[in-house]
């Protein structure tokens, strides 16, 4: 099996069984949303890009341009990643582990059925792993947690593991 659950149903990253997938590339960073491959600009999932970084576009509005590229300037054309530029290169399951930027330490598995061929068939990259939430507004996430920041004598206060409503607060 390439992936387990925990007791509680949920994907942990310690059952995951890396060994179980045929290729495992990494990248500095991912883009979820629509970039311009030719002139991407410095900035890729917030990171600031250097000629070289290899990074994960997944969010193409045109699923076929979906997969890693080579970040070569602001102005200059992103280029697919020699190790992932062919067709046979590129299969279903591979795996892309995100290092840094706005989706680090996020796992994506190509869930695109073979046979594929680059540049034609829409390439479809699913986040796998327990790192899957974002902290919004009031919110702080370290490691598997997720937090909620409440400010003292402000109405709302933790009794236990529940929030409650102090109305001498309010």
């Amino acid at each position: 099996r390439l992936v387990q659950t925990n007791a509680s149903g949920k994907i942990d990253n310690s059952l995951i069984n890396f060994q179980a997938f045929d290729k495992l590339f990494s990248v500095r960073t991912a883009a979820s949303n629509n970039i311009t491959l030719s002139a991407p600009g410095t900035t890729i999932g917030g990171t600031t890009m250097v000629a070289g970084d290899r990074f994960l576009a997944y969010g193409q509005t045109a699923g076929a341009q979906n997969g890693i590229y080579v970040f070569n300037g602001d102005a200059v054309p992103a280029t697919r990643a020699l190790d992932y530029d062919e067709s046979v290169e590129v299969q279903a399951g591979d795996l892309v582990i995100v290092e840094e930027g706005t989706f680090a330490e996020r796992m994506y598995v190509l869930a695109t059925n073979n046979p594929i061929v680059l540049g034609t068939t829409a390439l479809v990259y699913s986040s796998l792993g327990v790192s899957l939430i974002d902290a919004g507004n009031g919110l702080s996430y370290s490691g598997t947690t997720l937090n909620v920041n409440l400010l003292a004598g402000r109405g709302l206060e933790f009794i236990g593991d529940d929030i409650a409503v102090n109305p001498s607060d309010i």
